[in-house]
C-alpha cells in the first residue's frame, strides 16, 4: 500500500524514470519473498520426508528386518536432517521421532558391535 502511494506521487512529480524503477526494485523484492516462500517450504519438505523415512526404517527393525550398513548410514543421515530442521524450526513439532531415532541408534550400535549388518 505504501509503494503505491510512493510510485503515485513520483509519478505526479514526473520522474516517470524513477517510477519505473521503483517498480522494479519492489518486483524483485516481491520475487524474493517469494523464493524464500519456496526454499521455506522445501526445506520443511525434506524434513517431513526424513521424518517419514526414520519412522519407516524404525518399523522395519522392529519387526527383526535385516539392514545393510548404508541403509543405516542413510537413516542416521535422515535424523540428522530432520534434527537439524527441528533445532531451527522450535514450531516445528519433533515429538514423532524421538523413540524410533533411540530404536534406530540402540540397533546400529549392536550392529555394529557384532558386525551384524545384513
Amino acid at each position: 500500500m505504501t509503494e503505491n502511494i510512493i510510485i503515485a506521487i513520483i509519478g505526479l512529480l514526473g520522474g516517470g524514470g524513477l517510477t519505473e524503477l521503483i517498480k522494479t526494485i519492489l518486483g524483485v523484492r516481491s520475487l524474493n519473498q517469494k523464493i524464500s516462500g519456496l526454499e521455506a517450504k522445501i526445506d520443511k519438505n525434506e524434513a517431513i520426508a526424513a521424518r517419514v523415512r526414520i519412522l519407516h526404517f524404525s518399523d522395519e527393525v522392529m519387526r527383526k528386518v535385516k539392514h545393510s550398513h548404508e541403509s543405516f548410514d542413510q537413516a542416521l543421515e535422515d535424523i540428522d536432517v530432520y534434527e537439524d530442521y527441528c533445532e531451527k524450526h522450535p514450531e516445528f513439532k519433533n515429538n514423532k521421532t524421538v523413540l524410533s531415532t533411540q530404536r534406530i541408534k540402540s540397533i546400529y550400535d549392536k550392529c555394529m558391535e557384532e558386525c551384524n549388518f545384513l
